[in-house]
C-alpha cells in the first residue's frame, strides 16, 4: 500500500509537472508567437463598404514579410483562414500564406480590383479571357469566367449568392455567385470604374456621367438616382440607411439610402478618387486629393483633419482605435481615430493604391512596386525606404567665351581596353574581327547606326548571294534558309536576315558591339590609340593598339583627316513593293530598288549633309507624287562612292577598311603583321583629353534639338512665328520613334494645328493610303520632309549629334553638335530640347527622375516590324497597314536606354525577338518581314523637373488650367515594366497639359518638349503618344518665339496669352 502511495505520489507529480510546462509554453507562445486572425472578405470590408474591422493593429511595426508578386496590387487583398488572396495586374491572382507570405498558388492574368471571399470560392475581375472569374480557394482551379467587353476596372461585391460588378462597356451586371449565370445588367454609361456597395436590398454605384443610380438587388430595376457635380468613382459606404459618398469636384456627400435625399455636403479642396470608412458611432473619415484625411461626425460636421506629405492614393480603413491609409508617396499611415493624431507612418517601396487591411496584430498591404506587404510588432526588416526624388546627371556643356565655343578638358577612365577597335559595322569588319580573335587578339567594333551591315543594312544596297562564296556566306544561307523556307528565287541577301545574322555572328565569336556611338577624335600615345566618342552615356575613351575605320562613308578617320575624303557621287536606295514603275532601276527578291543619285563631291560636312537632304527631298517629291506608289524601305545611310573607299594605312596603325562582302586576306594579314609588330610603353587607363576649341558655324532665333514629333512640330511653329530656325536631327529623317523606331500609328491623343496639316496630308487632300490611325513610315517621312522644306525658316542640320549644350552660367545659349566629318557650334536665343530622352536638359544640369519614382524602372523597349503580304487572318499584335503591309508591335526588351552597352544589346535582343515571334506567324500564313524600325523603340526615360509637374491625379480627374497648351484624351498606357504579360490601362477623361511642364527649373533659355516635360510615370504615360507630342511642341515653338518677341525669361511668359494664341490659330482649348 506505502508503494502504491508513494507511485501515485510521483505519478501525480509528473502530471503536474507537464500541466505546469504546458501553460508556461502558452504564456511563452502567447508572447513570442502573436497570433494573426482576423478576416477582410471583399474590397469593403462587407457588402456595404464601412471599411471598418474591430481589431488590433500592431503599435511598432515592421515588415514580417514581402512577397514579390511583380505587378501592380491596385485593389484590396482579402485574408481569410489564414490566406491572403491578392489580384495583381500584370501578374497573377496569388493565394499567399498568412504568416510568412509563402505563394500556395496562382492562377490566370490578374486585374484592376480587390478580391472578394463566400464560403468555398475566390471571385476576382481579371484581365483577358479570365473576366470576373470565380476559383476554388484550395487550388486555384476557375469554376467559371465571364469575360466582359472591354474589361474590368473595379471590384466584385458579394451578397446573398449573388455578385455585383461594373465593367468599361458601361454595364453594372449580377451574376448567381455559384454558377455564374447573368441575373441581370443595367447600362449606366460609358467607361464603368466604380465599385457598388450592397445594403436592404438596393445596390448603390456611383458613374461616369456624374449620376449615383440606386438600383433593386433583385432585378436592377433604377430605384432612384442623383445627379451630383461631377464624377463618381469611389465606391459608396453604407451605413445606418445613410450612403456615404465622394466625388471628382471634392464634395462628399451623406445621402438618404430610401429616396436619394443630400442630407448634408462637406467640400474639400481636391477631387475625392478613393472611399470613406464609417464606424459604428457614424464617424465618416474620407480621403481627397487635397492631401487631407478628414473625420466628420454623422450630422457632416469636421471633427479633425490630417494633412499627408503627400496625398492619399488608398481609401481609408477603420479600427476601433485607428484609422488606415496609404499615400502616392509610398506612406503606410496610422492615426488615432478620435484625435487624427498621427500613431506611425512607415514607408514601402512605391505608391499604396490597395487598401491597408487591418487583421489581428497584423497590416497588409500592396505596393506599386509590385510587392504584398505583412507588418506585425515582430516583424525584422524596417519598413522606413522613402520614395527617392530628382537626380541629377554629371554637368557637361561648352563655355562660350568671346565668341568662342570651348569644351572643357577633360580626364577619361578608358570604357574598353582593346588590341583592336573597329569604327563601323560592315561584313568587312566582322570577317576582320573574326579573325583577330582567333589570332588570340581582343577586338571591338562600334558603330553609329544600330545595327550592323554597313552600306548593305544601312544603306540598303543589294547584296547578291553570289558574292558571299566563303564560309561567312553559308552562315547567312543558313539563317535565310532556316527563316524562309522557299528561298530558292532570291538572288539577294534579305536585308533584315542580314542584320539578324550580323548579330549573331558577332555573339558567337563573342565580339562585343557598341551601336548609336559617334566618333569625336583619335588620340596616339605611347604606341596606344585612345578614341574619342559620344553616346548616349556621355564622353568615352576605348584603348586599343590598332584603329580601323570600316565604315562606308570613312566617318571616323574622315573627322580626324578630312583630305583622305574623295567621293564623287552620293546614292540613296529605297525599296519598292510590288510596284511596275519603269525607272526601277535593281529587283531585289520580291521587292525592288529605286535609287537617287548626285554626282557632286563630298568631301566635308556641309557637302554631306547637303547631299543627303537633296537626296531626301527628291524622295519625298516622288512618293507624295505618286499616290499609288507602295514604298517599302528607306536607309539611314548615304552610300558614298569615289576612290577613297579602299584598303590603306592611312597613318601608324591607321587604317581603311572598304565596306565589302569580304576582305582580301592580304588586308588582314597587313592588319594583323601591323599588330604583332606594334611596339607600346605603360598604357594609360585614364586619358586627358585636352580644352577644345569649336568654331560657331551660325546663329539662329530658335535651335531645335531632335526631329521628332514634337521638335518637327516645335520647328514648324517657331518657323511660322517668324523665327530662324536649325533643327538638328540624328537621323537622315524626320519622325523620331514614329519613324525611327517604326511606331507608325496616331494614338487619338491631342489634336493641334501642326498635327491637323499632317493628318490631312496623311488621309486627305493628298489622296495617300487611308488606314486609320496608322500610317506608312515612307510617306510620313516624305510628308514631314515635305512640311519642313517648305518652311523657308527652317534650316536643317540631318546626320548630326548634339554632344552637349553651350553654357555661360545657368543661360543655355546653344549647342555643339556632331556632324558626319566634324565638330561645330549652332548658337540661338532659346534651344529646345526635343531628343526624346532629355540629353541637352540633363547635361546642362537639370534634375529630373529616372522611370518611375519609387523603383526607376521604365516600359519595355520594343523593336516594331512590319511584313507584307497579310493573310487571310491576323495574329495577336499584328495590324494592317496599306497595301498588305502589317505592323506588329509583340517585341519586350528590359533596358536602360541611357547606358549605351545595355541599349546596344537591347537593339540584338529585339531583332532576335522579332525572329522568334515571326517563325511562329510564318508557320501559318504567308508573310514575309519587310523592315524593322531602324532603332529599338524607347517609351520612357527621364522626367524631368519643371515650373510644374503634371501629377497621376490631374490626369485621373481631368484637371484643366490656365496655361493648358494640348488637351489630351488617350488613356493611360503603360506596358509592363515587371517583365509579365499586359500592362496598366486606365481609360482618363481629357485633361490639359499646363505650359509650366516645358520650361525646367533651374535653367535659363531652354524649353523641353516630348515625353520627358514636367511629369509623374503615370502622367507621361497617357500624353506619350505622337499626336499629344505635336500639340506639346507646337507649344514648345510658340513659346520660345513670343520669349524672344517679349524678351522676356520663359517662365515670365503669359501662359494663359500662349493658350489664347492657341485657341485663335485653331485648337481646341477648354
Amino acid at each position: 500500500m506505502k508503494n502504491f502511495k508513494y507511485n501515485f505520489l510521483i505519478f501525480l507529480s509528473f502530471i503536474i509537472t507537464i500541466v505546469i510546462i504546458f501553460f508556461i509554453g502558452l504564456l511563452l507562445n502567447k508572447k513570442n508567437n502573436i497570433i494573426y486572425s482576423g478576416s477582410w472578405l471583399q474590397s469593403g470590408y462587407d457588402q456595404a463598404g464601412i471599411r471598418y474591422s474591430d481589431v488590433k493593429i500592431p503599435l511598432h511595426p515592421k515588415v514580417k514579410w514581402a512577397y514579390n508578386a511583380k505587378g501592380w496590387i491596385v485593389g484590396s487583398p482579402a485574408v481569410k483562414d489564414g490566406f491572403v488572396y491578392v489580384n495583381v495586374l500584370g501578374g497573377e491572382l496569388l493565394k499567399l500564406n498568412l504568416n510568412n507570405g509563402n505563394l500556395i498558388w496562382s492562377t490566370g492574368e490578374g486585374g484592376f480590383g480587390s478580391v472578394a471571399l463566400e464560403d468555398d470560392r475566390v471571385y476576382a475581375g481579371m484581365v483577358g479571357k479570365y473576366g470576373l472569374s470565380s476559383i476554388d480557394p484550395n487550388n486555384g482551379y476557375v469554376y467559371f469566367s465571364n469575360p466582359l467587353w472591354r474589361g474590368i476596372r473595379s471590384s466584385p461585391v458579394i451578397d446573398k449568392n449573388m455578385v455585383f460588378i461594373t465593367s468599361l462597356d458601361g454595364n453594372i451586371y449580377s451574376y448567381n455567385s455559384i454558377t455564374g449565370k447573368k441575373i441581370w445588367s443595367k447600362f449606366l454609361g460609358e467607361h464603368e470604374m466604380a465599385t457598388p456597395a450592397v445594403s436592404g436590398g438596393r445596390v448603390i454605384v456611383g458613374s461616369e456621367d456624374k449620376v449615383l443610380y440606386c438600383l433593386s438587388e433583385e432585378n436592377g430595376k433604377i430605384l432612384w438616382k442623383l445627379k451630383l457635380s461631377n464624377i463618381i468613382r469611389a465606391a459608396p459606404a453604407i451605413f445606418d440607411k445613410r450612403v456615404y459618398i465622394g466625388d471628382f469636384s471634392g464634395n462628399f456627400y451623406s445621402i438618404d439610402l430610401e429616396n436619394g435625399r443630400i442630407l448634408w455636403t462637406y467640400k474639400t479642396d481636391d477631387a475625392i478618387l478613393n472611399s470613406a470608412a464609417v464606424t459604428p458611432d457614424g464617424n465618416v473619415y474620407l480621403p481627397s486629393c487635397d492631401g487631407y484625411v478628414y473625420a466628420l461626425n454623422p450630422y457632416g460636421k469636421l471633427l479633425w483633419k490630417f494633412k499627408t506629405n503627400s496625398y492619399p492614393s488608398s481609401s481609408v480603413t477603420a479600427t476601433k482605435d485607428s484609422l488606415l491609409f496609404g499615400t502616392y508617396d509610398g506612406g503606410i499611415y496610422a492615426l488615432n481615430i478620435t484625435d487624427g493624431k498621427l500613431i506611425w507612418r512607415l514607408y514601402a517601396g512605391g505608391p499604396i493604391r490597395s487598401n491597408v487591411v487591418p487583421i489581428n496584430n497584423m497590416i497588409i498591404a500592396g505596393s506599386d512596386d509590385g510587392k504584398v506587404y505583412a507588418f506585425t510588432d515582430d516583424g525584422t526588416l524596417p519598413a522606413d525606404k522613402k520614395i527617392v526624388s530628382y537626380t541629377q546627371d554629371k554637368v557637361t556643356y561648352a563655355k562660350l567665351e568671346n565668341n568662342k565655343v570651348i569644351i572643357p578638358s577633360e580626364d577619361l577612365k578608358c570604357s574598353d581596353k582593346v588590341d583592336v577597335l573597329i569604327f563601323g559595322g560592315s561584313i568587312s569588319a566582322l570577317t576582320v574581327a573574326k579573325q583577330i580573335k582567333e589570332s588570340g587578339k581582343s577586338v571591338m567594333i562600334i558603330d553609329s547606326a544600330p545595327f550592323l551591315g554597313g552600306k548593305f543594312t544601312q544603306g540598303f544596297s543589294p547584296l547578291p548571294f553570289s558574292e558571299l562564296t566563303n564560309s561567312f556566306g553559308n552562315f547567312i544561307k543558313n539563317i535565310q534558309n532556316t527563316y524562309y523556307k522557299n528561298i530558292s528565287n532570291d538572288k539577294y541577301v534579305d536585308t533584315e536576315i542580314l542584320k539578324f545574322a550580323l548579330d549573331k555572328f558577332a555573339k558567337d565569336n563573342k565580339i562585343p558591339v557598341l551601336f548609336h556611338s559617334y566618333p569625336l577624335n583619335v588620340f596616339s600615345k605611347d604606341g596606344y590609340k585612345y578614341t574619342l566618342f559620344i553616346s548616349k552615356g556621355g564622353h568615352q575613351i576605348i584603348r586599343s593598339k590598332i584603329v580601323i575605320d570600316a565604315s562606308n562613308n570613312s566617318l571616323l578617320l574622315g573627322t580626324i583627316d578630312p583630305s583622305i575624303l574623295n567621293f564623287d557621287r552620293a546614292v540613296l536606295n529605297f525599296s519598292v513593293i510590288n510596284s511596275n514603275y519603269k525607272n526601277i532601276n535593281t529587283a531585289f527578291n520580291d521587292q525592288k530598288v529605286l535609287s537617287f543619285s548626285l554626282e557632286r563631291p563630298v568631301e566635308n560636312s556641309t557637302e554631306y549633309i547637303d547631299a543627303e537632304e537633296y537626296l531626301r527631298n527628291m524622295y519625298a517629291n516622288y512618293i507624295l507624287s505618286n499616290h499609288t506608289f507602295v514604298p517599302g524601305v528607306s536607309p539611314i545611310s548615304l552610300v558614298l562612292k569615289g576612290s577613297g573607299n579602299e584598303f590603306k594605312e592611312v597613318k601608324n596603325n591607321e587604317f581603311l577598311l572598304p565596306d565589302n562582302p569580304y576582305t582580301p586576306e592580304k588586308d588582314i594579314e597587313e592588319i594583323l603583321a601591323s599588330l604583332q609588330n606594334t611596339e607600346t610603353s605603360n598604357p594609360e587607363n585614364t586619358f586627358h583629353v585636352s580644352q577644345e576649341e569649336v568654331p560657331v558655324l551660325k546663329r539662329y532665333d530658335v535651335v531645335v534639338v531632335g526631329g521628332g514629333p514634337s521638335g518637327f512640330a516645335a520647328s514648324i511653329m517657331a518657323a511660322k512665328m517668324g523665327m530662324k530656325v536649325a533643327l538638328i536631327e540624328q537621323y537622315p529623317f524626320f519622325g523620331g520613334m514614329g519613324t525611327a523606331g517604326g511606331v507608325s500609328y496616331f494614338e487619338p491623343g491631342s489634336v493641334g494645328v501642326i498635327f491637323k496639316e499632317v493628318r490631312t496630308m496623311l488621309y486627305g487632300s493628298k489622296n495617300l493610303p487611308n488606314t486609320g490611325r496608322l500610317f506608312d513610315t515612307e510617306i510620313a517621312k516624305s510628308i514631314y520632309q515635305n512640311m519642313v522644306h517648305n518652311e523657308k525658316n527652317i534650316t536643317v542640320y540631318f546626320d548630326s549629334f548634339a554632344l552637349m549644350p553651350v553654357m555661360d552660367s545657368k543661360k543655355v545659349l546653344g549647342v555643339v553638335i556632331k556632324r558626319p566629318y566634324d565638330c561645330v557650334a549652332i548658337l540661338g536665343k532659346r534651344v529646345i530640347d526635343a531628343t526624346g530622352d532629355g540629353d541637352i536638359a540633363a547635361k546642362a544640369g537639370v534634375q529630373y527622375v529616372f522611370g518611375r519614382t519609387w523603383d526607376h524602372k521604365i516600359m519595355p523597349l520594343t523593336t516594331m516590324f512590319t511584313m507584307y503580304p497579310t493573310g487571310p487572318k491576323r495574329e495577336k499584335g499584328v495590324w494592317v497597314l496599306s497595301s498588305g503591309k502589317v505592323l506588329v508591335n509583340e517585341t519586350r526588351v528590359y533596358a536602360n536606354p541611357l547606358n549605351i552597352d545595355k541599349f546596344s544589346n537591347a537593339e540584338m535582343i529585339g531583332r532576335e525577338q522579332m525572329w522568334d515571334i515571326f517563325s511562329k506567324i510564318e508557320k501559318k500564313y504567308n508573310y514575309r518581314i519587310l523592315s524593322s524600325g531602324p532603332q529599338i523603340g524607347v517609351r520612357e526615360s527621364r522626367h524631368f523637373l519643371g515650373e510644374y509637374t503634371l501629377q497621376e491625379k490631374d490626369i485621373l480627374v481631368g484637371r484643366y488650367f490656365y496655361d493648358g497648351i494640348a488637351l489630351c484624351f488617350y488613356g493611360v498606357d503603360i506596358h509592363n515594366p515587371y517583365g509579365g504579360p499586359g500592362g496598366f490601362q486606365l481609360p482618363i477623361i481629357p485633361y490639359e497639359i499646363p505650359l509650366r511642364t516645358l520650361i525646367p527649373q533651374g535653367v535659363d533659355n531652354l524649353i523641353i518638349v516630348g515625353r520627358t516635360i514636367s511629369a509623374q510615370p503615370l502622367a507621361m504615360a497617357s500624353f506619350r503618344v505622337q499626336s499629344t507630342m505635336m500639340s506639346v511642341g507646337e507649344a514648345g515653338g510658340l513659346l520660345a518665339a513670343e520669349s524672344i518677341k517679349s524678351n522676356l525669361p520663359l517662365k515670365d511668359i503669359d501662359g494663359a496669352k500662349i493658350k489664347q494664341i492657341l485657341r485663335n490659330m485653331g485648337v481646341y482649348l477648354p
